[in-house]
């Protein structure tokens, strides 16, 4: 062999021994992070279990019900909710998602929705709005762009049907 493929495989060792406790460390440090984001997620399920009674508790003390809704025809993209005596508003983001698909008929891509909302609404949240109205044929794609579907009157649709 030549002097230099037997430098190349001495290097190739060297850098394989360095790498073995490496790997044993990030293996560590993942089975440590993994066990660490379980905790996380257990306290955080129990602050939220426990503020849930609280504000269940102090609902029921104050008129008896934990919320009550109180109107919704007001404002079509939100519900006002009586929420430990304060009045909270709760944005309709399925609604905010068929609104901007409505005033952009030339279609809009996930993306886009999604920087139009992203103060209001997590991004997955936009694919997974759009997959559920796909399916339910409120909405179509084509080549990555949503477009919302033009309703078919039942009478038409009828029609269509006797003719064919």
């Amino acid at each position: 062999m030549s002097e230099f493929l037997e430098t190349l495989k001495a290097r190739l060792a060297d850098a394989q021994s360095r790498m073995a406790p490496v790997q044993a460390a990030l293996l560590r440090a993942q089975q440590d992070h993994v066990q660490l984001a379980q905790e996380v997620n257990s306290w955080a399920n129990a602050v939220n279990a426990e503020t849930r009674r609280e504000q269940q508790e102090t609902a029921e003390r104050t008129n008896g019900t934990a919320n009550n809704l109180i109107a919704r025809e007001s404002m079509p993209n939100t519900v006002l909710i009586l929420e430990n005596g304060e009045i909270v508003t709760e944005i309709n983001k399925t609604r905010l998602i068929r609104d901007i698909l409505q005033q952009n008929p030339g279609g809009l891509r996930p993306v886009t929705i999604w920087q139009k909302l992203q103060d209001q609404v997590p991004r997955a949240y936009v694919y997974s709005v759009l997959s559920r109205m796909k399916q339910k044929k409120q909405v179509r794609e084509l080549r990555g762009k949503y477009y919302l579907s033009q309703p078919t009157p039942k009478s038409l649709h009828g029609e269509q049907m006797e003719n064919h």
